[in-house]
């Protein structure tokens, strides 16, 4: 029998209680890491200047060192896709290209990698002002665009709902959670890419130690009113796919909402007391005095399985807090194309 939503939160709740000494540690750092290297953090982004690419911070890229000598690490994705890395320490910038950034080129173009014998990844590695880089860069000035993909769906969606104005906007009244100005990653310690049929895991590897499960598509604070809704979006890329309908697919986003209530609320001890007050402050969340509402959002195009039935349905997370399901139905055509708008969308959200 097919697990209820209800019967979701509480198990994934019932896994990281029962694995909470592996992952909190990490994330303790993750979160501790953010906070303290915020300024370098920001110095760093804002010293970095792409065309038509994305700048991302993942929470595991500030390194633990000394604070004059922080390396910050950002990842660079076009359509979506990551592409290269830019490790900046002070003044000094290296820029490592991704195999995958041959994803955009012609046969001609292509870049050809050094294979490292060590660990067998290829990375070419330069200097962020050097003429490499530069060509690197600028070739991506108007390069087609890959489509038919979430990691584009997600590009083009972060694009719509990073817009100030409502004009071309498709929802109003909802931005993306962004860290020192810059969009941000977030690994769950969960993996929840089968949920769908109620397939819920933990994330460690052969070691032992902790691994990223699934990342979560988009994080949104969504206001009505003056009250925000931390939005946890969890994007599908084809609104006909009978295995995959989205009163299922919701399920995945409900497990990323548990784990992310879970880190916000963790209370085992006075470090996880002070590790719960840093995620509000990364997430931008002012308080957590009072019972919070969270929104977990399928995002899938308008197709054969839009099903309704299960918008504004309540559930309880174990720590009190309540989480609202909702979903956004959108014009594929117009998302790929840039031109969504609120008249492209069906959405409860």
């Amino acid at each position: 029998m097919a697990k209820s939503y209800q019967e979701i939160i509480d198990y994934t709740w019932s896994l990281l209680e029962k694995k909470r000494e592996i992952f909190a540690p990490l994330y303790s750092e993750y979160a501790q890491n953010l906070i303290k290297n915020r300024e370098h953090i920001s110095k760093a982004v804002k010293s970095i200047r792409t065309i038509d690419v994305d700048k991302y911070i993942n929470v595991d890229f500030v390194d633990k060192v000394k604070t004059d000598k922080t390396q910050v690490g950002i990842d660079l994705r076009y359509c979506g896709r990551s592409i290269a890395t830019i490790k900046v320490k002070g003044e000094k910038k290296i820029l490592s290209i991704k195999p995958t950034a041959n994803t955009f080129f012609p046969k001609e173009e292509k870049i050809v990698f050094p294979v490292n014998e060590k660990n067998k990844k290829m990375v070419k590695t330069v200097q962020w002002d050097s003429k490499e880089a530069t060509s690197f860069r600028k070739n991506f000035k108007n390069r087609p665009k890959a489509i038919n993909n979430e990691h584009y769906y997600e590009s083009q969606w972060l694009k719509n709902l990073e817009k100030k104005s409502s004009t071309g906007k498709a929802l109003c009244n909802i931005q993306p959670i962004k860290y020192a100005g810059c969009r941000i990653q977030f690994p769950s310690f969960i993996s929840a890419k089968d949920a769908h049929n109620d397939i819920i895991k933990i994330s460690i590897k052969k070691d032992g130690k902790p691994a990223h499960g699934g990342g979560i598509d988009i994080l949104a604070t969504r206001k009505r009113g003056n009250i925000p809704y931390l939005s946890i979006v969890e994007l599908k890329n084809d609104g006909d796919n009978s295995k995959e309908k989205p009163e299922d697919a919701i399920k995945q986003a409900i497990a990323y909402a548990t784990f992310i209530d879970y880190i916000l609320r963790d209370k085992n001890d006075e470090k996880a007391v002070v590790t719960s007050e840093n995620w509000q402050k990364i997430f931008n969340i002012k308080t957590m005095k009072r019972k919070k509402t969270l929104f977990a959002v399928i995002n899938t195009p308008i197709g054969k399985y839009n099903e309704k039935d299960f918008a504004n349905t309540e559930l309880v997370f174990p720590s009190g807090d309540k989480l609202k399901l909702h979903y956004i139905y959108f014009d594929k055509s117009e998302l790929e194309n840039g031109t969504l708008t609120k008249k492209d969308i069906i959405s409860s959200l």
